[in-house]
């Protein structure tokens, strides 16, 4: 995280519908940090922790921010993470949903 002027933010613990197949979302313009109020108690504080990283988080690059912010979320909640990734693991959407981010961010960077 670079360090600077703090800015207000707030959190959402929302209905699964307004992001699945995604667990959270960071909107920067807003400084929110979005939640799905569905999911298990271990792995809320985890996708809180990795929303409000990126709400902070000035780094370049999709993945390289994805990669910081899940591990910031891991140091600090190992049991959410894992619960997390299990999840991940046994779902189809969201593999295809992740599938689909990567290959459109790699795409991007092929163009760039």
């Amino acid at each position: 995280m670079t360090p600077g002027t703090p800015r207000a933010w707030s959190v959402a613990f929302v209905e699964p519908k307004l992001l699945s197949p995604a667990y959270g979302h960071a909107d920067r313009k807003r400084m929110v940090a979005l939640v799905r109020a569905d999911l298990p108690g271990c792995l809320k504080p985890n996708v809180l922790c990795h929303e409000l990283f990126h709400l902070r988080d000035d780094a370049e690059g999709w993945l390289w921010r994805e990669l910081r912010a899940n591990v910031y979320a891991a140091l600090h909640f190992p049991l959410g993470f894992v619960v997390g990734t299990l999840m991940t693991l046994g779902s189809a959407e969201r593999r295809r949903f992740y599938a689909a981010l990567i290959k459109s961010h790699v795409r991007r960077q092929g163009n760039g």
